[in-house]
């Protein structure tokens, strides 16, 4: 989700923030593929523990950026939502189209509806863009959020600090009842999504540089570790985004933002150019991940380091794929 920059200098640290999502979510996404091949669930635990945040950080890198715009309309906000449409639309042929060829079986693409409608819902072959459904509802209701940020700066903080508490609520009582609550990927617990998308807003007003986030980060990194082990068991949940609504895991968010936007990075080709990965990377990874699964034993390096296999593989092909005439339009929302 850019934003011109005609509207707004280019932060090289928002660039590494999204680099850092992006990779989070392709090496999580990767996990799925360990766990059938008898990886120990503390190895798995640890991994997660490191690849937590990816969508939580998409989503503060959009408030962030969106937010501080000039002026955000409902025609702009209507254009934004026909875009993610038109994406998810197109994906989803590409996907079909994919899935006949390699199996060479036009029936797998015979519940057109249904996959689609599982972006939204959470169910099928596409799921994985639940979160652009997210999005749509949020570009619904910008212009109003944004007029309260810059208009009732009060307001918009009582309202972020509102929604925080929803979101830790559900965990905590998750915790309690031994059982998730509501704080998995879908896109009608709008609350979890707003929260992050308005913490990103909040930390552009309020950017806490002063504070050494190189250190308090590791710290976190093993907090979260600690926290998984005793609490998947009893949530029994394993993903990332089941974990997103904790107080160590948004602590972990806040920290990994903070630094990443407040360094002083040097301006890389890399970090300029992968920044704009991360919507290919994430419409493209499953495909690799479903290739390379296919290898099994064959691949030329052990299970435990797919994670980082896939996701130096995901920057590769996105970088040749966008190298294309037109690509990078076609990806960009």
């Amino acid at each position: 989700m850019g934003v011109s920059s005609s509207y707004t200098k280019r932060i090289v640290g928002l660039d590494v923030v999204k680099i850092i999502a992006m990779l989070s979510v392709v090496a999580s996404h990767s996990l799925n593929v360990l766990r059938t091949e008898g990886i120990s669930p503390e190895m798995t635990q640890i991994i997660h523990s490191l690849t937590a945040g990816g969508v939580p950080l998409f989503f503060m890198v959009s408030g962030y950026l969106l937010l501080r715009r000039k002026e955000i309309t409902y025609k702009y906000a209507l254009r934004k939502i026909f875009h993610i449409i038109r994406y998810i639309t197109c994906a989803c042929i590409l996907y079909w189209v994919a899935l006949a060829i390699v199996h060479r079986n036009i029936r797998l693409v015979h519940n057109c509806f249904s996959d689609f409608t599982g972006t939204f819902t959470l169910n099928g072959t596409f799921s994985l863009f639940w979160f652009l459904w997210a999005m749509v509802f949020i570009y619904a209701m910008l212009p109003a959020i944004q007029f309260l940020y810059k208009s009732q700066a009060k307001v918009f903080t009582a309202g972020v600090f509102i929604l925080g508490v929803i979101v830790l609520s559900n965990f905590l009582i998750g915790v309690y009842l031994h059982r998730e609550i509501s704080v998995a990927a879908t896109p009608l617990e709008l609350w979890n999504w707003l929260f992050f998308f308005t913490l990103g807003a909040i930390l552009n007003r309020y950017p806490m540089k002063d504070i050494k986030w190189a250190y308090v980060i590791p710290l976190l990194l093993f907090a979260n570790t600690i926290q998984r082990h005793f609490l998947e068991p009893v949530l029994g949940c394993y993903t990332n985004l089941s974990f997103a609504g904790s107080p160590i895991s948004i602590a972990l968010f806040i920290s990994i933002f903070c630094w990443a936007v407040n360094h002083r990075w040097k301006d890389t080709a890399f970090i300029k150019v992968s920044g704009n990965y991360f919507m290919p990377a994430y419409t493209l990874h499953p495909i690799l991940i479903g290739l390379l699964s296919g290898l099994g034993t064959k691949l030329p390096c052990p299970f435990i380091l797919w994670p980082a296999m896939v996701a130096f593989s995901t920057i590769v092909i996105c970088w040749i794929i966008l190298r294309i005439p037109y690509a990078y339009r076609a990806f960009k929302l």
